[in-house]
Protein backbone atom coordinates (compact mmCIF):
# COMPACT_ATOMS: atom_id res chain seq x y z
CA UNK A 1 0.00 0.00 0.00
CA UNK A 2 1.39 3.26 -0.96
CA UNK A 3 0.92 6.36 1.29
CA UNK A 4 0.38 8.92 -0.65
CA UNK A 5 -0.48 12.98 -0.55
CA UNK A 6 0.95 13.69 2.90
CA UNK A 7 1.79 17.18 3.79
CA UNK A 8 2.62 16.69 7.37
CA UNK A 9 3.43 13.41 8.03
CA UNK A 10 6.37 11.68 5.99
CA UNK A 11 5.59 8.13 5.23
CA UNK A 12 7.80 5.20 4.59
CA UNK A 13 7.17 1.53 4.81
CA UNK A 14 9.14 -1.70 4.19
CA UNK A 15 9.69 -5.29 5.43
CA UNK A 16 6.35 -4.80 7.74
CA UNK A 17 7.34 -1.50 9.51
CA UNK A 18 5.72 2.04 8.80
CA UNK A 19 7.84 4.78 9.90
CA UNK A 20 5.91 8.42 10.29
CA UNK A 21 7.74 11.26 11.09
CA UNK A 22 5.29 13.98 12.22
CA UNK A 23 6.60 17.27 9.95
CA UNK A 24 4.50 20.26 11.08
CA UNK A 25 7.01 23.00 11.64
CA UNK A 26 8.09 25.10 13.70
CA UNK A 27 6.78 23.03 16.82
CA UNK A 28 4.70 20.29 15.29
CA UNK A 29 1.49 21.75 16.72
CA UNK A 30 -1.24 19.96 16.82
CA UNK A 31 -3.82 21.35 14.86
CA UNK A 32 -6.80 20.56 12.41
CA UNK A 33 -4.90 19.47 9.32
CA UNK A 34 -2.30 17.50 11.48
CA UNK A 35 -5.31 15.88 13.16
CA UNK A 36 -7.22 15.15 9.85
CA UNK A 37 -3.81 13.69 8.33
CA UNK A 38 -2.93 11.36 11.65
CA UNK A 39 -6.36 10.17 11.09
CA UNK A 40 -6.16 9.23 7.47
CA UNK A 41 -2.97 7.67 8.22
CA UNK A 42 -4.31 5.36 11.02
CA UNK A 43 -6.83 4.37 8.61
CA UNK A 44 -4.37 3.70 6.01
CA UNK A 45 -2.14 1.63 8.49
CA UNK A 46 -4.51 -0.13 10.52
CA UNK A 47 -5.91 -1.33 7.39
CA UNK A 48 -2.10 -2.77 5.58
CA UNK A 49 -2.19 -6.49 6.32
CA UNK A 50 1.56 -5.98 5.29
CA UNK A 51 2.33 -3.69 8.18
CA UNK A 52 3.00 -5.25 11.63
CA UNK A 53 5.16 -2.38 13.32
CA UNK A 54 4.07 1.37 13.66
CA UNK A 55 7.03 3.51 14.62
CA UNK A 56 5.93 7.75 14.82
CA UNK A 57 8.81 10.15 15.50
CA UNK A 58 9.40 13.52 14.60
CA UNK A 59 11.11 15.83 12.31
CA UNK A 60 11.67 18.29 15.26
CA UNK A 61 14.70 16.83 18.07
CA UNK A 62 13.26 19.24 20.65
CA UNK A 63 9.46 18.73 20.19
CA UNK A 64 7.55 15.67 19.65
CA UNK A 65 4.06 17.50 19.83
CA UNK A 66 4.60 20.56 21.23
CA UNK A 67 0.81 20.87 21.66
CA UNK A 68 -2.60 21.26 20.61
CA UNK A 69 -3.84 24.75 18.90
CA UNK A 70 -5.59 26.82 21.49
CA UNK A 71 -7.91 28.03 18.54
CA UNK A 72 -9.49 24.71 18.41
CA UNK A 73 -10.06 24.22 22.10
CA UNK A 74 -11.43 28.34 22.14
CA UNK A 75 -14.07 27.16 19.19
CA UNK A 76 -15.69 24.39 21.38
CA UNK A 77 -18.86 25.45 22.44
CA UNK A 78 -19.20 26.07 25.88
CA UNK A 79 -22.78 25.17 26.70
CA UNK A 80 -23.18 21.68 24.80
CA UNK A 81 -23.21 19.10 27.49
CA UNK A 82 -25.06 16.49 26.42
CA UNK A 83 -23.87 12.72 24.64
CA UNK A 84 -23.22 13.11 20.98
CA UNK A 85 -23.37 9.68 18.93
CA UNK A 86 -20.14 10.24 17.44
CA UNK A 87 -16.78 11.18 19.37
CA UNK A 88 -14.85 14.56 18.00
CA UNK A 89 -12.42 14.42 15.10
CA UNK A 90 -9.14 14.12 17.64
CA UNK A 91 -10.99 12.05 19.62
CA UNK A 92 -11.59 9.77 16.86
CA UNK A 93 -8.14 9.78 15.77
CA UNK A 94 -6.69 8.91 19.25
CA UNK A 95 -8.88 6.17 19.35
CA UNK A 96 -7.94 4.92 16.00
CA UNK A 97 -4.53 5.10 17.41
CA UNK A 98 -5.35 3.32 20.81
CA UNK A 99 -6.92 0.40 19.28
CA UNK A 100 -5.05 -0.17 16.30
CA UNK A 101 -4.39 -3.51 15.63
CA UNK A 102 -0.19 -3.40 15.28
CA UNK A 103 2.26 -3.08 17.83
CA UNK A 104 2.99 0.82 17.84
CA UNK A 105 6.39 2.92 19.07
CA UNK A 106 6.60 6.68 20.12
CA UNK A 107 10.00 7.89 19.51
CA UNK A 108 11.31 10.91 20.80
CA UNK A 109 14.23 12.72 20.49
CA UNK A 110 12.80 15.76 22.88
CA UNK A 111 13.90 15.61 26.97
CA UNK A 112 11.28 14.59 28.57
CA UNK A 113 10.08 16.86 31.26
CA UNK A 114 7.08 15.93 33.65
CA UNK A 115 5.00 19.51 32.72
CA UNK A 116 5.81 19.22 29.22
CA UNK A 117 3.65 17.92 26.42
CA UNK A 118 6.05 16.86 23.68
CA UNK A 119 6.51 13.53 24.63
CA UNK A 120 4.00 11.12 23.48
CA UNK A 121 1.76 10.20 26.58
CA UNK A 122 -0.65 7.96 25.21
CA UNK A 123 1.74 5.31 23.94
CA UNK A 124 3.01 5.19 26.86
CA UNK A 125 2.93 1.67 29.19
CA UNK A 126 6.58 1.79 29.25
CA UNK A 127 9.43 4.50 28.47
CA UNK A 128 12.71 2.87 27.43
CA UNK A 129 16.32 5.15 28.09
CA UNK A 130 17.98 4.55 24.08
CA UNK A 131 21.20 5.26 25.82
CA UNK A 132 23.86 2.96 25.02
CA UNK A 133 25.88 3.58 28.29
CA UNK A 134 25.00 3.54 31.53
CA UNK A 135 22.55 6.83 32.30
CA UNK A 136 23.35 8.93 35.59
CA UNK A 137 19.60 10.07 35.89
CA UNK A 138 17.44 8.10 38.14
CA UNK A 139 14.18 7.01 36.61
CA UNK A 140 11.25 5.42 37.53
CA UNK A 141 9.06 2.64 35.43
CA UNK A 142 6.47 4.81 33.23
CA UNK A 143 7.79 8.23 34.13
CA UNK A 144 10.40 10.49 33.00
CA UNK A 145 12.98 11.70 35.08
CA UNK A 146 12.31 15.32 36.61
CA UNK A 147 16.35 16.21 35.71
CA UNK A 148 15.81 14.12 32.59
CA UNK A 149 18.61 12.42 30.37
CA UNK A 150 19.48 14.36 27.11
CA UNK A 151 19.62 10.72 25.78
CA UNK A 152 17.27 9.03 23.18
CA UNK A 153 13.24 8.24 24.55
CA UNK A 154 11.11 5.51 23.21
CA UNK A 155 7.85 4.98 24.22
CA UNK A 156 6.30 1.44 23.61
CA UNK A 157 2.89 -0.01 23.48
CA UNK A 158 1.07 -3.25 22.75
CA UNK A 159 -1.95 -3.41 20.09
CA UNK A 160 -4.99 -3.11 21.64
CA UNK A 161 -7.11 -6.86 22.04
Amino acid sequence: MGYHGYQRIRITAADGICRATIDNPPINLLDVHLILELSRFGTEVAADEDIRVVIVDSADPDFFVAHADITLIQRLPTDDITLHDELSPFHAMVELVRTMPKATIASSMASPRPSAPSTPRSVTPRRVCGSRTNCSVKRSPGRPPHNACRHSWTLVARPAR
